[in-house]
Formats: C-alpha cells, sequence, structure tokens
C-alpha cells in the first residue's frame, strides 16, 4: 500500500488492506488512512471479523444445501428401490 500507516501492519494483515482497496477504491482508502492508525487498525479488525463471519455463514449455508440434496437422493434411491 502506498500510505504509511498500512506499511506498519504485519504482513499477515496486509491482505485485508487490498480487499478493502477494491471494495473502497484509491479515495475511500486514502480517506481511511487519513484517520490515523488506531481508527485504521479498528476498522481492518471490523473488516476481518466481518469477513469470517460471511464465510463462516456461506459454509454453513453449502453444507446445509449439501446435506438436503444428499438427502433427497438417498430418499429417491429408496423409494425407486422399493417400487421396483
Amino acid at each position: 500500500m502506498e500510505h504509511a500507516v498500512f506499511a506498519s501492519l504485519p504482513p499477515d494483515q496486509q491482505d485485508t488492506p487490498k480487499k478493502l482497496m477494491s471494495l473502497l477504491g484509491p479515495e475511500g482508502i486514502a480517506h481511511l488512512a487519513s484517520q490515523g492508525s488506531e481508527a485504521v487498525t479498528t476498522r481492518l479488525e471490523a473488516f476481518a471479523s466481518y469477513e469470517k463471519a460471511l464465510l463462516e455463514h456461506v459454509q454453513e449455508r453449502v453444507n446445509a444445501t449439501t446435506s438436503a440434496a444428499l438427502s433427497a437422493a438417498a430418499s429417491s434411491a429408496t423409494t425407486s428401490s422399493t417400487l421396483e
């Protein structure tokens, strides 16, 4: 990142500003950087927390959908073999 406030982030947090850049654009990142390192850290942590929760939610939905599809397929297979 071209902003000094992001240069001090640990390597494991360097990806978050890049993701925010894609969402906010250069102007949004410049505005965020102008708020100071404490505000930046708070917002990056909030974004990381939101991202984690969103990914967990999506994974739960995928698991539920997959489980329902497998149950329906198993039920259909059982019904088909019973009718034969």
